[in-house]
């Protein structure tokens, strides 16, 4: 039998050339890191690539002729060691993954056809970026941040008065901008005349340390719990339809969150907390008056008003309920519409003649016969028409999966509570009862039980009747996700507490709570800003306690501002820069010398930062208009 160990030595002989040349590709690369930036710089052209590993792996004779010579047995064994080490660096290195939704807002996409994300997507992945695995929102919509655990510390900087019509009429001054992030969105962002002190209100909303995080479970059992009773949920529907900024004289505004507080009898919170945030209503399918590949989803759709006014805690509500059969276009269209008031009485009632013809009646669910189709002459253009004069401005519209609703009635409406959303009794927020089973388990009703098909007064009724006995029970009745969440947290806090009982030394070591154990610094370019970040500082965390670590750094213009963020930031888990640009500076003769220091003050923080930092900078429109905002984050490499 012939000897294996000629052949066992080749194989070793071409595993140590092939490992030598990845380790010259490797020195290569890592060299090409460190010039690119210059080289771009002065050059202005890109660097070709050097070729991938896989490249080299396809032709050996090309590998053997770039290795100048064999490997010891000792050599290779350490340059093993050294390369098995960097790929285990390379595994912990923290990544931004775009998904569907964050790819169609990237500025690379035609603008016609771009969907932009929502400052609330924004707020999501630095509450994410510093709470990791408890944060109680996450991106997970939009994108992926791989790694969470290894952030050293995230580093945010939101400049008013700068737009997405700024970046691209001047991208061409943005060169540190364009060296720095790989990732660039257009988003939507506040448009009210308040939206500075709304937009700081939001920014402050996570729980930054865990005094504060502690204070919000003990009041309300769970993050997600507070969240949902501390959250704005008009905050970015009010961008994105008509809204005025004016509310009713009679209104009592609530400064922390820009709701109002004042309640109806009976309710033990504000029903405008049930509202779908812009957010939730993107993820539910609801039509709205957006941008790029929505706008022509929904460019035959109609709003039910022109001009609304800002929603408050006495809105009225209306539940609404449609019925639908399907039509030679192959699509359930609108043939019944119900919408009754808040006393239960009926304000609407109308069959409607769809466009096209009926070829299946879905009477076991419509409650629809040919007969009573026979004589109808309505038409959805006139029930658009009646609907816009029958509702007020600040109209609460409630339903079960109120969506489809909309989408039959081809209308699109800012204020909407969907029972479907607001009672969960999976423990999962994507698996949604039935109207059915929730009027059976929580109201003791038995509806839809008529063999000829669904009452649309009685399905409407029900949601009311639901959504009001919710506002009588509290923002997690009928809600196991919250309950469950309350009940873990009183566990935890009874384990907790028989542990320090045992050993006061005992502390947890988890990685998001090592990050709110270090502070968080918001920084401000003028007096304004500072006061309206320490009225919210003051409001959710108790003064009296020295221990909130939260810093706020006051200074007298955008340059200090950034000379001190580039000073702070690597002592906070979170640092908040907040500065705006003067409209003066604006003007034609001044904007590009404006444009050039902005590109600077973001290559100067930038250079501040750790490696490993999340850091994000937005611009964040012109608030007194509609323009649109840029988003731009990176996670800044080692190398």
């Amino acid at each position: 039998m012939k000897s294996s160990q000629p052949k066992k030595e080749a194989r070793l002989e071409k595993k140590k050339r092939k490992l030598e040349a990845l380790a010259e590709i490797t020195k290569l690369n890592e060299i090409d890191k460190q010039s690119k930036s210059k080289m771009k710089h002065d050059l202005g052209e890109p660097i070709a690539k050097r070729p991938k590993e896989s490249d080299t792996e396809q032709n050996d004779n090309a590998n053997e002729s770039d290795v100048r010579s064999v490997l010891s047995d000792e050599d290779y064994a350490q340059l093993k060691r050294e390369l098995n080490h960097k790929k285990r660096e390379l595994k912990n290195v923290p990544k931004l993954r775009t998904k569907l939704f964050g790819e169609m807002a990237l500025l690379t996409i035609p603008s016609e056809n771009r969907t932009p994300i929502l400052f609330t997507d924004i707020q999501h992945l630095i509450m994410y970026g510093l709470l990791g695995s408890t944060s109680p929102c996450v991106p997970t919509r939009w994108c992926h941040l791989e790694k969470i655990n290894k952030i050293s510390h995230t580093v945010v900087i939101l400049i008013d008065g700068l737009s997405l019509y700024h970046f691209s009429s001047y991208e061409s001054q943005l060169k540190s901008i364009e060296r720095i992030f790989e990732h660039k969105f257009e988003v939507v962002m506040p448009s009210s005349t308040k939206s500075t002190e709304t937009m700081a209100n939001e920014m402050m909303m996570a729980p930054l340390t865990n005094i504060f995080r502690s204070d919000l479970v003990d009041k309300y059992g769970s993050l997600e719990a507070a969240i949902d009773s501390t959250k704005n949920p008009v905050f970015m529907v009010n961008s994105i339809f008509p809204v005025s900024d004016n509310a009713s004289d009679n209104d009592e505004i609530d400064s922390k969150n820009g709701t109002q507080t004042v309640k109806t009898d009976g309710e033990v919170f504000s029903r405008t907390q049930l509202l779908l945030s812009a957010l939730q209503m993107i993820d539910e399918g609801y039509p709205l008056p957006l941008r790029g590949e929505l706008a022509n989803r929904y460019k035959d759709f109609v709003m039910t008003k022109d001009k609304y006014k800002a929603v408050t805690a006495q809105s009225p509500m209306f539940g609404v309920d449609c019925e639908m059969c399907r039509t030679s276009a192959g699509v359930n269209e609108l043939t019944r519409i119900s919408i009754i008031n808040e006393n239960h009485e009926s304000i609407y009632e109308t069959l409607v003649c769809p466009r096209n013809k009926i070829v299946d009646y879905l009477t076991p669910f419509s409650g629809i016969t040919p007969k009573m189709m026979k004589n109808v002459t309505k038409t959805l253009t006139e029930v658009q028409n009646d609907i816009q004069k029958l509702l007020p401005a600040d109209a609460i519209l409630v339903g079960q999966s109120l969506h489809s609703d909309l989408m039959a009635m081809r209308m699109m409406h800012p204020y909407v509570i969907d029972t479907s959303v607001i009672f969960n009794i999976s423990g999962e927020r994507r698996r949604k009862s039935k109207l059915q089973t929730l009027a059976h388990e929580f109201l003791g009703e038995a509806i839809q039980k008529n063999p000829l098909g669904h009452d649309s007064i009685e399905d409407c009724s029900a949601s009311l009747k639901l959504t009001k006995l919710k506002l009588q029970k509290g923002i997690d009745f009928g809600d196991a996700i919250l309950v469950n969440k309350r009940r873990v947290n009183e566990r935890n806090q009874i384990e907790s507490t028989a542990s320090e009982s045992k050993d006061e030394s005992t502390a947890t070591t988890s990685t998001a709570t090592n990050k709110m154990d270090r502070s968080t610094a918001v920084i401000t370019s003028n007096d304004k800003f500072s006061e309206i970040y320490e009225r919210i500082v003051k409001q959710k965390i108790d003064n009296s306690n020295s221990d909130n670590k939260i810093h706020i750094y006051t200074n007298s213009s955008n340059k200090c501002a950034v000379q001190k963020t580039c000073e702070v930031a690597l002592n906070h888990a979170l640092s908040l820069t907040h500065m705006s640009i003067e409209p003066k500076k604006l003007d034609n003769d001044k904007v590009e010398k404006t444009i050039k220091k902005v590109d600077q003050w973001i290559e100067n923080v930038w250079q501040s930062a750790a490696p490993n930092a999340l850091f994000i900078v937005l611009f964040s429109g012109q608030h007194d208009t509609q323009s649109s905002g840029v988003a731009m984050l990176q996670v800044k490499s080692k190398a």
